[in-house]
């Protein structure tokens, strides 16, 4: 009995090392992006993993921990629960098996910035089927694009002038016609009867 009680301890120790050697892994290579990283329980919407653009994107302390805490809290900006706008029902199938990604886009009220989303169901490193979200800053992306709507707009316009030019010369030209007609037959009448004005 003491044995199998030991073997069992000697698992869960080695599965914790694993889990935690996996874990260190995952995190080299989320820490070496220049994206937002962030893993979450889907059931409870708490915080499993964090990368290091998380903390300082979001204005928090390199290396702050928030594992255990709800996502919603940390990552939004007033809220009182899970966000309306969460992806969880979109990457999981009804056999509750991952689904192909979901790409979005949304604006942060905690950074004021615009990102570009990717969220996965993935199998975590304890075997749950977790939400990994990756977002890329994307605000310049959506300033040039408001710039150059402008841009069309303004362009547009000054199409639209350029037309209305163009079509006043040619009323303008066609009045200056008439108007030489009359100036000329004006002129034909003076020389015809020059003493009576």
């Amino acid at each position: 009995m003491a044995e199998s009680r030991y073997n069992q301890l000697k698992n869960e120790h080695e599965i914790k090392q694993h889990n935690e050697k996996a874990l260190s892994t995952i995190a080299k290579v989320f820490d070496s992006l220049e994206s937002i990283v962030y893993v979450s329980d889907m059931r409870t919407y708490e915080l499993l993993y964090t990368n290091k653009k998380f903390n300082t994107e979001l204005g928090y302390k390199e290396g702050q921990n928030f594992v255990g805490q709800k996502c919603w809290k940390i990552i939004q900006k007033g809220q009182n629960g899970p966000c309306p706008f969460c992806t969880n029902s979109r990457i999981i199938g009804e056999n509750c098996l991952p689904t192909e990604p979901y790409e979005w886009e949304f604006y942060n009220e905690k950074t004021n910035k615009f990102y570009r989303v990717i969220d996965k169901a993935i199998e975590w490193v304890d075997g749950r089927i977790v939400r990994l979200e990756t977002a890329y800053d994307n605000t310049a992306k959506k300033k040039y694009e408001k710039l150059f709507k402008q841009h069309e707009k303004t362009h547009e316009t000054l199409k639209k002038l350029e037309s209305i030019g163009t079509l006043a010369g040619g009323i303008a030209h066609q009045f200056n016609n008439s108007l030489s007609v009359i100036t000329g037959h004006l002129d034909l009448i003076d020389v015809k009867f020059p003493e009576n004005p």
